[in-house]
């Protein structure tokens, strides 16, 4: 399993576009997304892992997310946009969900916010630069929700069941 926070509109469109172009063997991965937590093994209860992600999104309220310019991670296996605001809240976010009795058990590891569009393949070179272009000032959003993924036996990834961040919003 994986918690993920798909780029959602117009947005997450062009992403998913683009990241079929760069591999189009690669059916079943998944979309374009900002990685909450890695991929994780669980088993059956899952309903105390969903309950706590729920948890987690009613104590969060909805933030915005602005991203960078699409970039190439240095091993030069995946596409992704570096976050240039927000990363602070997804950072809490990944905090809050691995917190707790029934968080999910990951290794420890430094957390980079980043929005993976995915792998590399036989690609046109100029397509991210063509992507920067389309995108530029388009690449905020409202990050209103994350989703359980869970991954099928042959690899393939399926939303299991998503979550909304619905605290109420106060200020000072």
């Amino acid at each position: 399993m994986a918690i993920v926070a798909v780029v959602p509109g117009a947005l997450g469109k062009a992403l998913g576009r683009l990241a079929r172009e760069l591999e189009p063997d690669a059916a079943g991965a998944l979309p374009p997304h900002l990685s909450l937590v890695g991929e994780f093994a669980a088993r059956p209860s899952f309903l105390p892992l969903e309950q706590h992600c729920w948890h987690a999104g009613h104590e969060t309220a909805p933030f915005t997310i602005e991203l960078g310019a699409p970039a190439v991670d240095e091993d030069g296996a995946v596409a992704y946009l570096p976050v240039a605001a927000g990363g602070e809240d997804l950072a809490r976010l990944h905090e809050r969900l691995l917190t707790g009795r029934y968080a999910p058990r990951v290794a420890a590891a430094p957390y980079t916010p980043r929005c993976v569009v995915g792998p590399l393949g036989a690609h046109d070179p100029t397509a991210l630069d063509e992507l920067a272009h389309q995108t530029e000032g388009k690449r905020a959003f409202l990050l209103e929700r994350f989703s359980l993924m869970a991954r099928y036996p042959d690899g393939s990834w399926y939303e299991r069941d998503f979550y909304t961040l619905d605290r109420a919003a106060t200020t000072a």
